[in-house]
């Protein structure tokens, strides 16, 4: 774990310690779930930022043939 240190406009940093305060969780931890969900995940669910139908576009014409029953994990990555 690595120790980081941040400059926040008063209202974003406002906003933060509320949400931390209504989650009864630190500010760090309350960063962390950002980090996770906005840096981590997204690169993830990023190839199919034209929408949900770019994402199924071509899928049944592709040489896959476990799609109907692996569907979820073609669409969001967790298949190889």
């Amino acid at each position: 774990m690595k120790r980081a240190q941040i400059y926040l406009e008063d209202q974003k940093y406002e906003a933060l310690r509320e949400a931390a305060f209504r989650r009864h969780a630190s500010i760090s931890s309350v960063l962390g779930e950002l980090v996770d969900l906005y840096i981590v995940e997204k690169p993830k669910k990023a190839r199919y930022a034209g929408g949900f139908l770019s994402g199924i576009v071509g899928i049944a014409h592709e040489t896959k043939p476990d799609v109907a029953e692996r569907h979820d994990e073609y669409l969001w990555g967790d298949a190889e």
